[in-house]
């Protein structure tokens, strides 16, 4: 797969990786050491959500359910700490696997989670907010809504790319996919990351939401999956 990648896709992924050294190399110019607990608790969460995937039917890749650990990485901790977290998700998204992973895929996923995980702490630590529970809800949300343009328009770029197809068909296709799941996992992480940091207990019901949600889509994919030949028919038939 990755050898008969396009030059132009080629491209892509080498700029979505030159642009994910900016958070990562500006965040540990900043990072001040303080307690670490809070980022190895997500961290770990999120690398065992991370490897929770569904293939989504239709298309060549996946999705994980970690989206609610990611955020929270956003809400609490600083841009090193939390680009650390996408990294080591986007590592478990693609490796452990039966099949060994192409580096440019891995590459490529890893470098557009930091990007995204980056243009979502932006919006979420805006100069407006104030820390109340309220606003913590409407920059979660709008975090969310970042994370999920900054992660998916690239996927389905790179997918367009590859494929010779558009990329608003196969980002509307990510969008009827993921975006439930997105919105579920904004609300998850909007009720934990209003909770105060003593609270890191909250996150243990979230890993059983996004478990839950896990599972949901994968048996739906799978019914999608199964039922495919018989739609196919009928569409057949029906000309």
């Amino acid at each position: 797969m990755t050898r008969s990648l396009p030059n132009s896709a080629k491209m892509f992924v080498g700029a979505v990786t030159a642009v994910s050294l900016v958070p990562v190399i500006s965040g540990g110019l900043r990072w001040q050491s303080h307690n670490l607990l809070p980022m190895l608790s997500l961290l770990a969460v999120t690398v065992l959500t991370s490897k929770l995937k569904v293939k989504l039917p239709g298309l060549t890749s996946t999705m994980s359910v970690n989206l609610p650990f990611l955020l929270l990485a956003v809400a609490k901790l600083n841009l090193l700490e939390a680009s650390l977290v996408a990294i080591a998700a986007g590592l478990a998204q693609c490796l452990g696997g039966h099949s060994r992973p192409e580096p440019v895929k891995v590459l490529f996923s890893v470098s557009n989670l930091v990007n995204a995980v980056a243009a979502s702490s932006l919006v979420f630590h805006h100069v407006g907010f104030e820390g109340n529970m309220g606003n913590v809800v409407i920059w979660t949300a709008a975090a969310a809504a970042m994370c999920f343009l900054a992660n998916t328009i690239p996927v389905a770029t790179v997918i367009a790319l590859s494929e010779n197809q558009k990329v608003s068909k196969v980002w509307s296709d990510f969008f009827l996919w993921t975006f439930p799941c997105y919105a579920a996992g904004t609300g998850v992480a909007a009720i934990v990351a209003s909770v105060q940091t003593a609270a890191w207990i909250s996150m243990l019901p979230s890993a059983a939401v996004a478990y839950a949600v896990y599972r949901s889509y994968t048996m739906y994919a799978s019914r999608m999956e199964a039922d495919a030949p018989e739609r196919a028919m009928a569409a057949g038939a029906g000309h």
